[in-house]
């Protein structure tokens, strides 16, 4: 069953059409599409276009729904009843803008479209505490620069976290985590004219190569890389209110970053492109991390996540001194709810992680959603 929505279409003076039922702000480049998967790329900081999704199926926007749920359980964890508790939704979007004689905007169609899946299963018994979450995303875009289809988000993220809850202190105890997050498919890069690409490998061999315009200059394979990371150490719950609930937690890191064969783009300049092979590592260090989440009155929900890893030992032939070592990984959401079923949304990713890329990898947009959960 299709989520209800009331759209149309809206015609301008420069005659831009647009079907309008969700709308999504994001980086684009007029020139090129890079993509090999949001967590391991670089994209630029600013907003650039906007984007209007049609349609959703059944749970519609999953990740805004299941995000809801663990806020709720999170604001009432001293209440949580023993047993299990799941979440699942799965979304379907869409879009089409097409423009014509649009002073700044090139004539032609854009088209999107993607998938996404959110699920949560959660378990709890006297003071133990078991969460466990999944998020997939997928979205295929076409613009008037390109004539094909091409990935625009390719991210997936496993999590499974324990908790013991103290007796004496029910807000403090120690928890083990364990997070997956990667790409399904390979990355690659596409330009609109023929290309130069300077492959230098780990030795510091370099192979050359034209690539003709609109092909695939390959970048990784699929589920690479792969980051994976795990973490024991102490949790605490600062503050625990209906409103606003602040936590943290830090302890032992341990980071494994996985790589194939692999490139990222380390230089560009014009039709002249440089890849640098990816390297892999093994790194052990300090880990901390802080979480907020609440909300102002019954329509405005917000959450953040900074998560900070320095690694005092790792196997990386790179060398980096003081604050250049450290990772860090800025999440947040604020979300105004228009209804019972659609929400205006704005998100925020921020990640830095030197060992396969010393670069700030940025994306930030707002999406209008509607979503029904499945679970």
């Amino acid at each position: 069953m299709l989520a209800r929505g009331r759209y149309r279409p809206t015609l301008s003076a420069n005659h831009t059409r647009k079907w309008t039922f969700t709308w999504m702000a994001h980086s684009r480049n007029q020139h090129r599409t890079r993509n090999m998967g949001t967590h391991f790329h670089r994209i630029p900081a600013g907003l650039a276009s906007a984007t209007a999704v049609l349609f959703a199926i059944e749970s519609a926007t999953a990740q805004n729904v299941v995000d809801d749920a663990l806020v709720a359980k999170a604001k009432a964890s001293e209440e949580l009843e023993d047993g299990w508790s799941r979440g699942l939704a799965l979304g379907f979007t869409g879009s089409f803008n097409h423009s014509d004689h649009v002073i700044g905007a090139p004539d032609g169609s854009t088209v999107q479209f993607g998938i996404v899946l959110s699920g949560d299963a959660d378990m709890v018994t006297g003071a133990h505490e078991w969460e466990n979450e999944l998020k997939l995303q997928h979205t295929q875009s076409k613009s008037p620069a390109l004539d094909r289809f091409v990935k625009s988000v390719d991210q997936l993220d496993l999590q499974t976290t324990y908790f013991y809850h103290l007796a004496s202190s029910d807000w403090f105890g120690p928890f083990a985590r364990a997070s997956l997050s990667t790409s399904v498919l390979k990355g690659y890069e596409v330009r609109t004219a023929d290309t130069n690409v300077h492959r230098v490998d780990e030795g510091g061999a370099v192979t050359d190569s034209v690539v003709p315009a609109e092909k695939d200059i390959d970048l990784t394979g699929a589920f690479e890389p792969m980051l994976l990371k795990e973490t024991l150490g102490i949790f605490a719950d600062l503050i625990r209110e209906d409103d606003i609930n602040v936590g943290s937690n830090a302890g032992l890191g341990l980071q494994q970053v996985v790589v194939g064969d692999g490139y990222a783009v380390s230089a560009e300049d014009g039709t002249e492109l440089t890849l640098s092979q990816l390297q892999g590592a093994s790194e052990i260090g300090a880990e901390i991390e802080f979480d907020l989440n609440g909300k102002s009155g019954e329509s405005l929900t917000y959450e953040a996540t900074l998560n900070l890893f320095y690694p005092v030992s790792s196997s990386s032939e790179i060398d980096f001194n003081g604050l250049d070592a450290l990772n860090t990984d800025l999440s947040g959401k604020v979300s105004f709810k228009l209804s019972g079923w659609a929400s205006l949304d704005y998100v925020l990713g921020v990640k830095r992680l030197p060992v396969l890329l010393d670069e700030w990898q940025i994306t930030n947009g707002f999406i209008l959603t509607a979503g029904f959960s499945l679970l």
